[in-house]
């Protein structure tokens, strides 16, 4: 899978749930959830494409994301 059709996977994912790092990795089955954060949600949220569902809580292990 592209880099880009992974970010459309996990947009489309977060479109139906607001969903964890955590919870993303293990639906996309992939090992390292730091990886995932660093190179694909972080750059989603500043993209504007998702956003963070407690933004007061940055880095929060519960920390979730849905789709704008």
């Amino acid at each position: 899978m592209t880099k880009e059709e992974l970010k459309s996977m996990i947009y489309a994912l977060c479109s139906w749930h607001p969903l964890t790092a955590q919870q993303i990795a293990e639906l996309l089955d992939r090992k390292d959830k730091k990886h995932l954060v660093r190179q694909y949600l972080t750059p989603l949220v500043k993209d504007g494409l998702l956003k963070y569902v407690y933004p007061e809580r940055g880095n929060s292990p519960n920390q979730a994301y849905i789709a704008q």
